[in-house]
């Protein structure tokens, strides 16, 4: 019981993708389920990693790196993070993903993957489903 209290607490980010024209229930894997969570992901590591980093957000790191400084030791740094932070995001993927829960009638999945980082892999679950305006919806919990 405990894995699941702490998966609920963890952090929890929604995104919307446009144009999906399939009126069924979405699919874990499906190409556009699966660059929605990426999207998600990286919007929400990369803040995260800038501030462990750097100590900044991600948009005052790049606020930085795009406003040349007097002191160009600092500068040179701030450049090389935002590199370091930017190319460890490309790397993002989704490995054993697997569907939880499917719902019909309200057009919802559940879904669990691990997401790769680097070296690294993290537990993750995420939640689809369809707007009214048939849009894919993503709910992502434990980035």
């Amino acid at each position: 019981m405990k894995p699941l209290k702490t998966m609920m607490l963890g952090i929890s980010v929604a995104g919307i993708m446009a144009g999906c024209s399939s009126n069924d229930v979405p699919k874990c894997d499906d190409s556009d389920a699966k660059e929605l969570v990426l999207q998600i992901a990286t919007s929400s590591l990369r803040d995260g990693l800038s501030k462990v980093k750097v100590g900044i957000s991600y948009a005052e790191l790049e606020q930085g790196v795009n406003t040349p400084m007097d002191d160009k030791k600092w500068w040179n740094a701030l450049k090389a993070q935002k590199k370091e932070i930017d190319d460890l995001l490309e790397q993002l993927s989704l490995q054993s993903i697997r569907t939880d829960d499917i719902d019909e009638k309200l057009k919802k999945t559940q879904c669990s993957a691990e997401l790769v980082v680097g070296n690294k892999t993290v537990p993750i679950r995420y939640k689809l489903e369809m707007t009214s305006d048939n849009e894919l919806y993503a709910t992502v919990y434990g980035l």
